[in-house]
């Protein structure tokens, strides 16, 4: 790398590209993590263009998500400037084609990757974000079979660049990563990821350089190894619970161990969301030709799928299973807080098994609104209620989802004037059991 004229000059394919302007770079999808992509390359001083997406059962739009200010704000600087711009259809004549697909599907993403591959650009690099492992040999051996079968006279590599980027810190998750993986067999194609992600070298964690493969293998396995440690938790705090043993004095000691450490350590009522669950089934994947399989990722999914269920059962025994006709009211319906996707929320088991049994429902989320009008999600009727306290007047319980910072500060002398049975079912420990008690409620924790 050397410098010129305030410019970078970088080996690209063996092309010396003097400017940032000699590339033009698609990003396609709609999610939070395609337009945070998008603006984040266009603040760097590329051409960008957001455009249409391979299709997907999977798409968490971004005027679905929560609050991304700065980032909304980063889109119309980018618009008006004409760093970016927006197609609404498949549009291939760039260089670099980053694609964040959010389906299951790998002959659908294949398929639309061809599309993309053809003479009419040099040096076409495609760059693919979270998927499972295998993904990236898969496409790579699809493409150079193409260009055989079609007589194609350029190179077009790709790359596999996990990504992790949240709502509420989207801009700074993007250059400020943990963990930067780029993953290439191609030395040019790495070149041109350090080009591309200059400020994100800079400010990232850690950064490592792989083969397509083992960027694919570290990303899923360091998220499965996060859900494989929130279900031990949850299943030590169901059976400390059982011996009436004080879990949170129990995992805060634990924490102090460094082997243990203090991360993902709070019990709770079950992961949800897309990440976890799906790199638990993607690890599964690689081990599914050995003997045993991976049975570590089988229960991780089991234990959390079953702890989903555990605020339901609490009510039931708390009421010796006569539900039928109670009315109750959940707080929190995200998969977690500051996010307003329901995407494999508990609080989809919660409200479909309470509906089995003829209970009322209503839901108070800060945001989540427009999403509780999806019957997908629901096997039975709720109500929306647009207040914190709006739909706990002769409730027969109140349930807590969502760790949302709002419900950390609840009035529960209101609550128990308001609560028909002054009851709370905490999934999430937002409070000290006996403070709640001194207030004259009965209160269910996880693991209390």
């Amino acid at each position: 790398m050397t410098q010129q004229d305030g410019y970078y000059h970088k080996l690209i394919f063996g092309v010396l590209a003097m400017k940032s302007d000699d590339l033009r770079i698609n990003v396609y999808g709609d999610s939070l993590e395609s337009w945070a992509i998008a603006a984040c390359l266009a603040q760097s001083d590329f051409k960008t263009s957001i455009c249409k997406g391979p299709e997907s059962e999977v798409s968490i739009k971004v005027n679905q998500t929560y609050s991304e200010p700065n980032l909304d704000l980063l889109i119309d600087d980018m618009l008006s400037s004409g760093k970016l711009s927006m197609k609404q259809t498949l549009f291939n004549k760039a260089n670099i084609h980053w694609i964040v697909y959010k389906g299951k599907s790998l002959d659908q993403l294949l398929k639309f990757i061809l599309l993309l591959c053809d003479n009419s650009i040099p040096q076409k690099i495609i760059i693919t974000t979270n998927l499972g492992v295998g993904t990236h040999d898969f496409i790579s051996s699809n493409i150079q079979q193409t260009a055989i079968n079609e007589s194609f006279s350029l190179c077009h590599e790709l790359i596999t660049i996990p990504t992790f980027i949240r709502e509420g810190s989207a801009i700074k998750d993007f250059y400020s990563p943990p963990l930067l993986l780029i993953g290439t067999d191609s030395i040019e194609a790495k070149n041109t990821a350090t080009y591309l992600l200059e400020k994100t070298f800079e400010k990232a964690g850690n950064t490592r350089l792989l083969s397509g493969s083992e960027v694919e293998v570290v990303n899923n396995a360091v998220s499965a190894f996060l859900a494989m440690r929130v279900s031990f938790v949850n299943e030590l705090a169901n059976l400390i619970e059982e011996q009436q043993l004080s879990f949170s004095a129990i995992i805060e000691a634990m924490s102090c161990d460094p082997r243990f450490g203090n991360i993902y350590n709070q019990a709770g009522c079950g992961f949800g969301g897309i990440a976890l669950e799906q790199s638990v089934s993607n690890i599964q994947d690689l081990f599914k030709n050995s003997e045993s399989g991976s049975l570590m990722m089988k229960a991780t999914l089991d234990i959390n799928n079953d702890q989903k269920d555990i605020l339901f059962r609490k009510f039931w025994q708390f009421y010796n299973s006569d539900i039928s006709g109670k009315r109750v009211v959940i707080w929190g319906a995200s998969f977690r807080a500051n996010t307003a996707s329901l995407t494999n929320s508990p609080v989809i088991n919660l409200v479909n098994a309470l509906g089995s049994e003829n209970v009322e429902v209503h839901i108070y989320d800060p945001v989540a609104f427009e999403n509780f009008a999806d019957s997908e999600y629901f096997d039975f009727p709720i109500t929306i209620t647009k207040s914190l306290y709006e739909a706990t007047e002769n409730a027969d319980a109140l349930f807590i989802v969502t760790d949302w910072e709002e419900f950390k500060a609840a009035d529960f002398v209101k609550l128990k004037n308001k609560l028909k049975k002054p009851v709370i079912f905490d999934g999430r420990n937002l409070y000290e059991p006996e403070e709640v008690k001194r207030n004259g409620l009965h209160y269910f924790g996880i693991g209390q």
